[in-house]
């Protein structure tokens, strides 16, 4: 079988939390996303131990790009949920490829 391994998907948004104070729960990163509705221009890469499947790439480390004086702690919040997303799909998409169709709903 296939598998995909992201390396901070839950710690990223603990980092949020524990190292950042932007939220107090966990839960609290969907609400502050949900008020701006997009990043904002800003981009994420939750390299905080490397970048695992597809990538492997262990000495990358995070960043956040597109920052401008106008980004607040709510887009800090979408770029982080919308990156473990898109790990999510770039695992998917290497499954797909590896498979030869798409994989399932």
């Amino acid at each position: 079988g296939l598998e995909g391994a992201i390396a901070c998907a839950g710690r990223t948004i603990q980092w949020l939390r524990d190292n950042m104070g932007i939220i107090k729960e966990a839960k609290d990163t969907e609400v502050l996303a949900k008020k701006v509705g997009d990043g904002g221009g800003l981009t994420m890469v939750p390299a905080f131990s490397g970048l695992f499947a597809p990538y492997w790439e262990e000495q990358a480390k995070a960043i956040f790009v597109g920052a401008t004086l106008y980004t607040t702690k709510e887009h800090f919040a979408y770029a982080v949920l919308e990156s473990v997303a898109m790990q999510t799909c770039d695992i998917c998409e290497a499954m797909e490829k590896d498979l030869g169709h798409p994989v399932g709903n």
